[in-house]
């Protein structure tokens, strides 16, 4: 099984934010992974209290739900929601 790739500059989502880096990296094409991603870096290390944990966590595992079943655009708004609970 092969992959194909697209080159990009890297986006610095540390806080959120599209910043460029200058950085080369894969780009994701709109699929959601980059705010999965984001959100695993960010719950372990969040400050967060538990009701907004809770929160944010449910709104991932709809999200996930929307990207198994193809709906990019919305997985991404929920985990960005997911993300903004945390941040």
């Amino acid at each position: 099984m092969f992959s194909t790739f697209t080159w990009a500059e890297e986006l610095d989502l540390t806080k959120g934010s599209d910043k460029l880096t200058g950085k080369l990296t894969v780009q994701d094409n709109g699929v959601c992974l980059d705010e999965i991603q984001e959100y695993q870096a960010l719950v372990k290390t969040t400050s967060a209290n538990q009701s907004d944990k809770d929160s944010a966590h449910g709104k991932k595992e709809s999200a996930i739900g929307k990207r198994i079943s193809g709906h990019e655009e919305d997985c991404e708004t929920l985990m960005q929601e997911a993300i903004d609970l945390i941040d």
